[in-house]
C-alpha cells in the first residue's frame, strides 16, 4: 500500500487503529462488568 496523504505509513496507523479500538472495548468491557456486578448485588439485597 502506498503511503497516505498524511504522511503515515498505514500499518503504523492500522497498528494504532487497533489499539484504539481494543481500549474502548476493554472499557466497555469493565464498564458492562461494573453494571452487572451492581445489579447482582442489588438482586441479592432483595432477596435478604
Amino acid at each position: 500500500m502506498p503511503i497516505g496523504r498524511n504522511g503515515l505509513n498505514p500499518v503504523v496507523y492500522m497498528g494504532d487503529w487497533h489499539e484504539m479500538v481494543s481500549a474502548k472495548i476493554l472499557s466497555l468491557f469493565i464498564n458492562s462488568l461494573f453494571i452487572f456486578a451492581c445489579y447482582t448485588i442489588s438482586k441479592l439485597d432483595k432477596k435478604e
